[in-house]
Order: structure tokens, then C-alpha cells, then sequence
């Protein structure tokens, strides 16, 4: 049983940092390295769950995750994921710089190279901001201001980001729903997201 459940969490990491991909069970398998009957039947109960889309094309089904379902699954992939990121030290300083804000509702995302893994010796740290709240909004400006690493923020209440997300050309927005961590408001996030 916790062999299933690791592969289900490893399956949904896999398919949230590529949102904007498609894979085939056998790619997914060899992505995470673990044999096609297991990922097979995990499969099955995620298509099931409506986690993830399945499309058929021929003798191919090709499968993307479902990013307007949310469920403790997808909570616990999301949190690992923020995990692996918060190993990096730099990141982990980062992270703790914004955990006494209280606010009711917040959504902070690193996306950019960072989310992607391909920043290098440099980069800027990419976070967006979703709130509605001007105060939240200036207290995270003065936390930023007193971290030591060249950081972009760009900032957006729910309704601004939605439309983005409606759009159909290409903006930050979209670039940051389909490569992003979510470093605060994970339930938040896709609760919003939901009806996009």
C-alpha cells in the first residue's frame, strides 16, 4: 500500500510540473522510474478520480493532469514538491522570510527557472503574488525588500489572475499556472483555479 501511494504521489509530481504536457503510462513509468504495471493501475484510479485526463489516439492514451480538480492527493504531491524545493538552502531562507504573515487569503508562487530547475548562477527568483488585500500586498513588499537575492515580484489580485488564465494569448499568468511552486496557499490556489 505505501508503495501505491508513493507511486501515486510520484505520478502527480510528475504530471504538475508539466502541466502543459502530455504523457503516455509508458513515458510516466520511465519517468519515474518505476515498472508499467504499477503505474498502470495507479493510473487507472486517477483517470477514475478525475485527477487526470485521459485521451485515447489509436492504441495510445495520452494523459495530462486535471488542474481544476483538487483532493488531499494532489494537496500532498503539491506540499512534496514544495519540499524537494525548500532542500535548497538559498530557497529555504527565502521561504521563511513570508511565514509570519497571517492573512486570510494569499497565494505566493515561485515560478520562472527556479520552478522549472533551470535557473543558474544569477538568475532572479520569479514570485508571483495573488491577493486581494492591499496590506498583505505591502507586507510582502517589505519582506522582499529585506532579502539579500535580486527577486522579480509581480502582483495580482484573483480576478486579474483569472483573466489571464481566460486569455488566449500567452502572458505571465499562464506561464506561471503552467510552471509554478506554490510556496503559500496551496488550498487557496486551487480553489480559485477551479472553474477556469
Amino acid at each position: 500500500m505505501v508503495k501505491i501511494h508513493n507511486t501515486k504521489k510520484e505520478i502527480i509530481q510528475l504530471l504538475l510540473s508539466h502541466k502543459n504536457r502530455e504523457f503516455t503510462i509508458r513515458n510516466i513509468a520511465q519517468n519515474i522510474s518505476i515498472d508499467y504495471k504499477t503505474v498502470h493501475g495507479v493510473m487507472q484510479e486517477l483517470i477514475r478520480n478525475n485527477l487526470v485526463h485521459a485521451k485515447k489516439i489509436g492504441q495510445t492514451v495520452l494523459c495530462s493532469i486535471n488542474p481544476n480538480e483538487f483532493n488531499e492527493d494532489i494537496f500532498i504531491a503539491e506540499l512534496s514538491r514544495r519540499e524537494n524545493l525548500l532542500k535548497n538552502k538559498d530557497l529555504s531562507s527565502l521561504y521563511s522570510y513570508f511565514k509570519d504573515i497571517k492573512e486570510p487569503f494569499f497565494i505566493l508562487l515561485l515560478f520562472g527557472s527556479y520552478a522549472s530547475g533551470k535557473n543558474r548562477k544569477g538568475s532572479d527568483i520569479d514570485l508571483m503574488l495573488i491577493t486581494n488585500n492591499e496590506n498583505t500586498k505591502e507586507k510582502i513588499k517589505s519582506k522582499i525588500a529585506l532579502i539579500p537575492w535580486e527577486i522579480h515580484l509581480t502582483q495580482f489580485n484573483s480576478e486579474e489572475f483569472i483573466a489571464m488564465l481566460k486569455t488566449t494569448e500567452f502572458n505571465v499568468g499562464k506561464e506561471a499556472f503552467y510552471n509554478n511552486i506554490i510556496l503559500y496557499g496551496i488550498e487557496d490556489y486551487y480553489r480559485m483555479i477551479q472553474y477556469v
